[in-house]
């Protein structure tokens, strides 16, 4: 479902619960027709559902076949058969084993939640609002990444044995959801440093009250929310380690990769929530809430460019590019991000013909 239609049925449905929710029992904690404004924090966990995996492109190099020599003199190619450049003639689309690390290992998963609210009770039992909210996530810094990298099986060339691609278990942790195993083409072990995680966007939502209990202080709440966020791009430096090539001849020195990760996109987002009221008087109280929201997938960047190097030693300027090096990576998907957002704020309620603060 795309994401313009699901925003539909969700209003759709809003509307419909609204109309529900607005029943008015005449024994409600809310007084119908006053206005509110509410101000909270918490934390809001997350993690992807569906997590996908990272694919990279791998050129063929530009000379086919023509070795070049090691010896003392290394500033010109020859064709002594020393060393041969190529191994794949022809491009290759490589596929990571394990799934792109989730929500909690990219981001600190102690996500800030900031919620600002508007309401307006329709009746004694029933309250309608709008929702500002702002996540914030730390990136988390020097991630280690292990893995080995797998010829992908629906971007094959005509090298490559579809049938020999096959679901087997690998040396990657069972808590990266590691499923598929191929042919191996090569290994790597890279730190990545990520930067944060932002998103803001608005809600609009309704909350059921039930009446008050204990000394007529406390009442239970439950309501739903849909509307939009705006999430902000994320940046990624990959600290790839030296390759050698030729040991103590010839190495691709060790080097940072500096790109976007997660482009900067508008989601659509949703969710239910329950929670706890307490009275203060008639005019206050503090509210703690629970709930379940969930929002579009990140936008992957799936042309994440690597520039090419030169390895150190190399006979002649350029050279690099006879190496099997990765051009691009395609950033995998991450599913939908599901969150638990946890606050706690305090609203203060009014009338526009009553001052007075009465007690509950």
């Amino acid at each position: 479902m795309s994401g313009t239609r699901f925003l539909r049925v969700a209003v759709l449905a809003s509307v419909c619960a609204v109309s529900i929710f607005a029943r008015d029992n005449g024994c409600g904690p809310l007084e119908a027709g006053r206005w509110g404004l509410l101000a909270g924090v918490g934390a809001a966990p997350g993690f992807f559902k569906n997590r996908g995996y990272v694919q990279r492109v791998l050129p063929g190099a530009g000379i086919t076949g023509c070795p070049f020599d090691l010896g003392d003199d290394i500033t010109t190619l020859s064709c002594d058969n020393v060393y041969r450049v190529l191994t794949t003639p022809q491009n290759v689309l490589l596929q990571n084993a394990c799934r792109v690390p989730n929500f909690g290992k990219q981001f600190s998963n102690g996500v800030l939640h900031v919620t600002g609210q508007i309401s307006y009770n329709v009746c004694s039992n029933t309250q309608y609002f709008l929702e500002a909210v702002y996540n914030r996530a730390t990136g988390n810094k020097c991630l280690a990444i292990q893995g080995r990298n797998f010829r992908a099986p629906d971007f094959c060339g005509p090298t490559c044995d579809v049938s020999s691609c096959q679901i087997s278990s690998n040396s990657c942790s069972s808590s990266d959801s590691c499923s598929f195993v191929g042919t191996p083409i090569d290994s790597y072990d890279v730190k990545v440093d990520g930067t944060n995680y932002q998103a803001y966007g608005g809600y609009l939502g309704a909350r059921y009250y039930w009446n008050r209990v204990w000394c007529d202080r406390f009442s239970f709440f439950t309501g739903f929310k849909v509307g939009m966020l705006h999430r902000k791009q994320v940046c990624l430096v990959s600290h790839v380690p030296q390759i050698d090539i030729v040991a103590g001849q010839l190495f691709f020195p060790a080097r940072d990769i500096t790109g976007i990760a997660y482009c900067k996109s508008n989601a659509v987002s949703g969710g239910i929530q329950i929670g706890l009221d307490y009275c203060i008087n008639d005019c206050w109280s503090v509210l703690v809430g629970v709930e379940f929201v969930t929002t579009s997938p990140l936008k992957s960047n799936r042309n994440f460019a690597i520039t090419l190097v030169d390895p150190t030693g190399s006979p002649v300027p350029g050279f690099g590019r006879n190496f099997n090096q990765a051009t691009n990576d395609l950033i995998a998907p991450t599913g939908c991000l599901f969150q638990i957002p946890v606050w706690a704020g305090i609203r203060w309620e009014f009338d526009w013909c009553k001052r007075a603060c009465n007690e509950c």
